[in-house]
């Protein structure tokens, strides 16, 4: 019995310790990220975008928090079950173990003594029966204590398990909750901008400039590809990137994609689309940018919008950082994979400094996120 009661426990408390690390690590992070930012001072694209982002994730956060809730539900039906079979069995024991007291009692009466209820056996062989009956007898009542004892001390320590997974799935149903409320404010939100004339009319604005600013980076990016030339060692290096692809890391630390590559709804702006030739990148912790592999910088482009992209060779392949504040290259140096290349450009009062990142095969641009470990 002290074995499957051990074995017993031991499982229960297997399964909540899993329920505990349920949440994901990266989720509970930028969880905690956007509750320190939860409302966007300046409307723009990226910001919009970033507000959607907020949305999706906390709504994968909620779905995350729900199952370990559902989960740890089971597990207190369980243990609860678990007690309920302890109770009941120690009833048991303890009506036996009174039973057995009441016989005992009844012949100390009948026989003061043992030796007496031994001796005034009938033959020899009532008399061995009787030896062994008492040497079981007492055996037996042992036994009984001593299931009395481990049964209780199980009882009590089941009663604390289910005591703290009682009081963790009301701690998940407050976080529930609280994470349900924060993302009806983000509806309310985008609902809010969505039905603002003068916002709608912004955020074509900036979408008109977003667009001029990515066809100009596009332009010269294609321009500069073309001047490129070959030369002995671009076949080495072209090699050495696509074996990295899937495992480059990202230019920022903690990198949050808010706006994918390909073309997108808009947020709010109905039928309208938006189209990224890379990523959009933000990140919690860091704004200063990082060369993803070795390569050359090939240019420094002055964009539209008075920012500055960084493109950098790698044999046949190119990555573009843009949206750059400061720039601490120049054309034809040569960068270390995780060296510092610049700052991103932050607005006064920005929560949220983006980076748009591109990776290009000669002319054709490709998705970042196939290659990047994000």
């Amino acid at each position: 019995m002290t074995r499957r009661l051990i074995l017993i426990t031991y499982f229960i408390m297997l399964g909540l310790g899993a329920v505990a690390q349920t949440e994901t690590k990266d989720i509970a992070f930028y969880i905690n990220f956007l509750e320190k930012s939860q409302y966007i001072d300046t409307l723009s694209l990226e910001n919009v975008f970033i507000l959607k982002k907020r949305s999706d994730l906390r709504k994968v956060y909620i779905a995350n928090l729900k199952a370990q809730e559902k989960s740890l539900q089971y597990k207190i039906n369980r243990i609860q079950g678990y007690i309920n079979d302890l109770q009941g069995q120690l009833d048991r024991v303890k009506h036996t173990f009174a039973q057995m007291l009441v016989f005992t009692y009844l012949n100390k009466k009948f026989f003061p003594s043992n030796l007496v209820f031994i001796l005034s056996a009938k033959s020899f062989n009532q008399a061995y029966l009787r030896i062994k009956f008492l040497q079981l007898s007492t055996k037996y009542l042992k036994s009984l204590t001593k299931v009395i004892y481990m049964t209780k001390q199980e009882l009590e320590n089941q009663k604390k398990i289910l005591e703290q997974s009682l009081a963790m799935r009301r701690h998940l149903i407050k976080k529930i909750q609280y994470q349900q409320s924060v993302l009806d404010e983000d509806y309310a939100m985008l609902n809010q901008i969505k039905q603002n004339s003068k916002q709608y009319q912004s955020l074509l604005a900036d979408l008109k400039n977003y667009e001029i600013v990515r066809n100009a980076l596009n332009h010269q990016v294609i321009n500069e590809i073309n001047e490129e030339k070959g030369t002995s060692e671009t076949n080495s290096i072209t090699k050495l990137f696509e074996n990295s692809k899937g495992m480059l890391t990202p230019p920022l630390k903690n990198a949050l994609v808010v706006i994918p590559f390909g073309v997108h709804a808009h947020p709010t702006l109905k039928s309208i689309k938006v189209r990224n030739d890379g990523i959009d990148i933000t990140s919690p912790t860091d704004s200063i940018v990082k060369a993803v592999f070795n390569g050359k910088v090939t240019n420094i482009i002055s964009l539209p919008n008075n920012r500055r992209a960084i493109l950098i060779r790698h044999g046949d392949y190119y990555t573009v950082y843009s949206n750059l504040y400061k720039v601490f290259l120049n054309p034809g140096q040569n960068v270390k994979k995780g060296q510092s290349i610049g700052t991103i450009h932050r607005l006064v009062g920005e929560k949220y400094p983006v980076l748009n990142f591109q990776i290009w095969h000669k002319a054709q641009k490709l998705n970042p996120e196939d290659w990047l470990n994000i």
